[in-house]
């Protein structure tokens, strides 16, 4: 995080939400040790120069829309987080962005292979570039075989 800029916010300020989901974001997409950079940062995902500094998010979030209900979409997944990118929407909505972007990812064989379970779930999380809780889901049987969530 040497490179980014955080104006050194306290865990007491009232941002500290907004705060942890830019971290978040710079994480995914820089740092080889977090869970999701295969995902994002191995994946070219990338911040938008303006974003790595903290201000500048926190300016653009609040006169975008952000409350604390709300979460951080990229519009377009091939994208990287930038403002012409990226916009707020609530938890639930995101799920069902999510469920449908499994369904718009996979075929119906691609998710046969998934529920067949013949590879670990980080391989097939890899192989398909989503992650390995939409795997155990699928799995589950949480998706049917067109890939429509049924939960």
């Amino acid at each position: 995080m040497a490179n980014f800029i955080h104006g050194h916010r306290s865990k007491h300020e009232p941002n500290k939400r907004l705060f942890t989901i830019w971290h978040g974001m710079i994480d995914r997409c820089t740092n080889p040790k977090n869970n999701s950079y295969n995902r994002y940062g191995l994946a070219g995902i990338k911040v938008h120069a303006d974003w790595v500094n903290y201000k500048e998010f926190e300016t653009w979030a609040l006169a975008n829309g952000y409350t604390t209900d709300m979460t951080l979409e990229r519009d377009d997944n091939k994208l990287g987080y930038a403002d012409s990118n990226c916009s707020w929407i609530t938890k639930g909505a995101q799920r069902a962005n999510q469920n449908r972007s499994v369904k718009n990812k996979l075929t119906i064989a691609e998710i046969a292979d998934v529920k067949a379970h013949k590879e670990s779930y980080s391989v097939l999380s890899n192989k398909y570039n989503i992650s390995k809780t939409t795997i155990a889901r699928i799995v589950k049987g949480e998706y049917d075989d067109d890939g429509k969530y049924v939960g």
